[in-house]
Parts: structure tokens; C-alpha cells; sequence
């Protein structure tokens, strides 16, 4: 082998070539017998939110091939945005400190938080972690708050590309000591442990 073989250098290389092209470019890879580099394909992968594939013998082959370009053929959401706003109240100043992802993410001067995906494949479901602090020492217990407006912009490849907007309202109860009380939502723990598996 010659020029670049490391996987930061190959990975470095790789979304500069991305970053250069017109247009978005999904980069799938795929792992013959056990003795290639998966870490490296499957960060090729991640730079352009694709998928890395392990092809354990050739009589998988027929079938991932199908996986993949089944996913390809079933896109129902394009270009992807989704835009966090904290809404702070005179009594209750709210902000958002944090959004644990993966995705490319930016910071408007007003809190608003932005983070772009490029597709979503039908029966898929992607999780986005926003963490909001919220002072609520001037607040009734059981007063309702909003916390943050979301919005989600995207485009339907089955309508021409038309651009399709929704949007809610997130809120919750002041409880006694400013402590959520509430039920435990399991979805969110399961997603809290694996962001914090992946970082570490």
C-alpha cells in the first residue's frame, strides 16, 4: 500500500472529498471475512451517515446487498432539520444546554440549536438527546412550562422534493423542589446509556 494508510488520515481525506462534492454523497462500506480493519470502515461510513456492513461468507453477500439497497429504495425524509429553541419566561428562564448527537449540529446567538440529518429510511427511528435547564424557584408547584419549541423541516422524495414543516411545543410541571417526579421514561434512559457508552 502507499500514500495514506491510517484511519484518521483515511477518515480526515475522506470528508474533505465529501465536503467538496455538489451534491450529498452516502458512502456505504462493506467488510469481507474477519481479518479486515472494521474500525476504519466503519468510520468511513459514519462521515457521510451511511452504514457499515460485515460479510461474515460469501452466501450473506445476496442478502446485504439486498439490505442496503432495499434502505436506499425506502427513503421517506430528506435533508433533515430539526431546530430546538428554548422559551424562557420572565420567571422561568430556560436554555438549552446541551444537544447529545452525532449529527452535524450549530448555535444560534439565541440558544436555538440546529442539527442536520440527510435521510431517514422507512420503520427507521433516529434519537437526539436535548438537555434544557430550567430555574423554576419563582414558580407555583404544578404550574405548567414550556421549555422548548421544535420544529421539523424536511423534504419528501415522494412529493418532488416538497418541503414538509411540523412543529411542538415541549413542556413540563414544576414539581416540589424543582425535581421532575414524574414517570421514567425508558426510551430516554436507554438512549442516555448508549450516548454515554459511545463516549466512553
Amino acid at each position: 500500500n502507499e500514500g495514506i494508510q491510517d484511519v484518521e488520515g483515511l477518515t480526515a481525506a475522506t470528508k474533505k472529498t465529501l465536503s467538496e462534492q455538489p451534491h450529498d454523497v452516502t458512502v456505504f462500506t462493506f467488510g469481507f471475512g474477519a481479518d479486515h480493519n472494521a474500525t476504519l470502515l466503519r468510520q468511513l461510513a459514519e462521515c457521510s451517515e451511511g452504514s457499515y456492513y460485515f460479510i461474515e461468507s460469501a452466501r450473506d453477500m445476496k442478502e446485504i446487498f439486498a439490505d442496503c439497497l432495499g434502505g436506499l429504495l425506502s427513503v421517506v425524509a430528506e435533508k433533515i432539520q430539526i431546530q430546538v429553541k428554548p422559551l424562557s419566561t420572565t420567571d422561568a428562564p430556560c436554555r438549552v444546554t446541551k444537544v447529545a448527537t452525532h449529527y452535524p449540529l450549530e448555535q444560534a446567538p439565541d440558544g436555538t440549536f440546529t442539527v442536520r440529518v440527510k435521510d431517514l429510511y422507512a420503520e427507521e427511528k433516529r434519537y437526539i438527546l436535548v438537555h434544557i435547564a430550567v430555574d423554576t424557584s419563582k414558580c407555583e408547584v404544578g404550574q405548567a412550562l414550556p421549555l422548548s419549541q421544535v420544529k421539523l423541516t424536511y423534504q419528501d422524495p415522494h412529493a418532488e422534493g416538497a418541503t414538509v414543516t411540523k412543529e411542538t411545543i415541549i413542556t413540563t410541571t414544576v414539581a416540589e423542589g424543582g425535581v421532575y417526579d414524574g414517570a421514567v421514561d425508558e426510551r430516554v434512559d436507554e438512549q442516555i446509556a448508549r450516548y454515554k457508552a459511545v463516549e466512553a
